[in-house]
């Protein structure tokens, strides 16, 4: 078409006055699939004959006619693929669609759908989907006209309303527009129908929800902009508090343009203004638009309000697709879907009247807090524990996929890397002294503590565990000292990295020694359960004066054993030369008659200790 538009219409009816009309109405509509398949249009079979006609000193209009049947050829076989591979694709959704049944998620006594079958347990979850308005019923609707289950099913689902304005709406689980308008990309609305007025309040409850909060109107499930580890969105099913049964609601306002054009064929001028508002918000781009926007974040230096979630979900771009097909094709998707005539036998389930008075269902119990004021930076969700003293350890994992670390709110724990455990743990939630700790040493007093609870235990006031998606703190006060120790692990290396800030609160200067505490395993776990003084044999430890770092590793006993190194260091901020002493042998660390309660390594000289020792660790 671009090739056939480089021609002016007074230059193709000096070529071919009757070419004139065909040419005009290939650039006023372009050639389905299966009409390029089927060969030359009569623009083309024109420029065929014209071809012939032509001298060869025109070698100009020669070239751009070439060029043109050259470009047709190529669009004519590239159709005829595209339509092969979309009666493959026909036929693959048809056998899929024939192998499944859906009747043993159905719950025969509640006549409902389970949510899911949990497979390890061999049983249906304990909940249903069990409101009418939910994008659930679409699968129920098949399931129905499928005969997989009986169409008491469509009427044992739950129709609650509630007072909105002056709403009368059927409410939903989330209050989301995902629920009410998903089934309309399949499935047609009648006006006077239940469903039709549920779907048209919905979306009027949304327009005012906005209009409200001073923001874009459509609310639905969607990414939005907290992060985990991997820098990867969260997602979360946001929704109108008014609409929804579910509490919370209310604290986050998250924004998704796919919202909006769920409602086109609704409310379509209300749709336009509001995804031309969004465009002007930066949310428009080269792919379409971004996924949502988020207000429940701060707004930042430059004074916008929001946060752009800036990635594409495939399932909301292609609802978004579905949904501007059926608006600009007279309905098409749904023209398909119902001319099945098992969902034509069971279109009058779409029918159902409008009560004149329905019962309100009245929710006293949600919250209704406002979150769009939000003051200072929002944080992702954390647990925080005032004591060691849980009935069972209170834990935190972090990984980056390869290098594990587990931790437990009195500080034990342990750390893994792939199917190897780098220190030694046994689970025994009476015993939590395993992983890595440090001793802190008052040289003055004689006082000993830890930077976590454990190992040395005692009392602890004020004690603090924190644990965050991506780390964990530990904070302590002990003899005027406070005491925060922060655990990562890095995202790129397999690294553990403990950072220990001490604050003197006291009036004078203190001298604290700092010991580290590590107890070697470097094997699979199972192995060294089973054999722990047979394991220890095979580790070797040694010092890095020059780098201040102790290395461990494990001698292979057969060519299948991948060889697993590990290195400790312990780098003050500010540390003098000769300040690095060390241990290898744990029978040395602790000392006879002593425990990790009260080792003696953390108390007096190390022994610097390092080679084939019977017990190792380091420290």
């Amino acid at each position: 078409i671009p090739l056939l538009a480089e021609k002016t219409e007074r230059e193709i009816t000096a070529l071919n006055p009757e070419m004139v009309s065909d040419w005009r109405r290939v650039l006023d509509q372009a050639p389905s699939l299966p009409d390029l398949a089927r060969g030359p249009n009569a623009c083309i079979a024109s420029l065929w004959a014209l071809r012939e006609k032509i001298a060869a000193s025109e070698t100009g209009l020669l070239e751009w006619i070439d060029r043109v049947l050259e470009a047709f050829s190529r669009a004519k076989w590239l159709a005829g693929e595209s339509l092969a591979l979309s009666e493959r694709l026909r036929q693959s959704v048809q056998e899929l669609s024939a192998s499944i049944n859906m009747r043993f998620l159905y719950n025969t006594k509640r006549r409902l759908f389970s949510i899911g079958f949990n497979v390890s347990e061999a049983r249906l979850d304990r909940a249903f989907y069990d409101l009418l308005a939910s994008e659930a019923r679409l699968g129920s609707f098949i399931a129905i006209a499928r005969g997989d289950v009986p169409v008491e099913h469509w009427f044992a689902m739950g129709r609650p309303f509630g007072a909105v304005g002056r709403y009368r709406a059927l409410l939903s689980w989330t209050g989301t527009m995902f629920e009410y308008l998903m089934p309309l990309l399949f499935q047609r609305s009648y006006g006077h129908s239940l469903l039709g007025k549920a779907d048209r309040e919905a979306v009027a409850i949304q327009i005012a929800y906005g209009r409200k909060h001073r923001v874009p109107w459509g609310v639905s499930e969607s990414a939005f902009s907290d992060i985990d580890l991997h820098q990867i969105y969260q997602y979360h099913a946001f929704g109108v508090p008014e609409l929804g049964l579910k509490r919370g609601l209310a604290e986050k306002i998250v924004i998704a343009p796919y919202a909006s054009m769920l409602a086109v064929g609704t409310a379509p001028a209300e749709t336009v203004s509001n995804l031309k508002r969004l465009a002007k918000l930066g949310l428009l781009s080269d792919y379409g638009y971004y996924e949502a926007l988020d207000y429940s974040r701060p707004s930042g230096r430059a004074g916008e309000h929001g946060t752009i979630v800036r990635a594409y979900m495939a399932h909301h771009q292609a609802m978004s697709f579905l949904a501007l097909t059926n608006f600009l094709n007279n309905n098409v998707i749904q023209q398909y879907f119902h001319a099945d005539p098992r969902v034509a036998t069971n279109e009058p389930l779409l029918y159902e009247r409008i009560l004149n008075f329905p019962p309100l269902h009245h929710i006293e119990t949600r919250e209704r807090v406002s979150s769009v004021a939000v003051t200072g930076e929002a944080a992702p969700a954390v647990s925080q524990f005032d004591t060691p003293h849980t009935a069972a350890p209170k834990t935190q994992l972090l990984s980056n996929g390869r290098y594990a670390l587990m931790l437990t709110n009195a500080g034990g724990g342990y750390s893994r890397f792939n199917d190897s455990d780098i220190t030694r743990w046994r689970s025994d939630r009476t015993r939590d002294d395993w992983g890595v700790f440090c001793y802190l040493h008052d040289t003055d007093s004689g006082r000993l503590w830890c930077n976590t609870y454990h190992p040395t235990g005692g009392k602890v006031e004020p004690y603090n565990a924190h644990f965050a998606l991506d780390r964990a703190v530990f904070r302590r006060v002990d003899h005027d000292i406070e005491n925060e120790t922060e655990v990562i692990v890095a995202l790129e290396d397999d690294v553990e990295i403990r950072r220990m800030t001490l604050i003197n609160r006291s009036n004078r200067i203190r001298r604290i020694d700092l010991t580290s505490y590590l107890e070697l395993a470097l094997a699979p776990h199972n192995a060294d359960v089973q054999h722990p003084a047979f394991n220890k044999l095979f580790i070797e430890t040694e010092a890095l004066p020059e780098q201040q770092t102790l290395l461990a590793f494990r001698r292979l006993r057969s060519s299948k054993e991948s060889s697993i190194y590990v290195a400790h260091r312990l780098t003050p901020e500010q540390a003098e030369p000769g300040d690095w002493r060390f241990e290898t042998d744990r029978r040395r660390f602790i000392g006879r008659g002593r425990s990790l309660a009260d080792p003696m390594g953390a108390t007096r000289e190390p022994g610097n200790t390092q080679g084939n020792v019977l017990d190792p660790i380091l420290s």
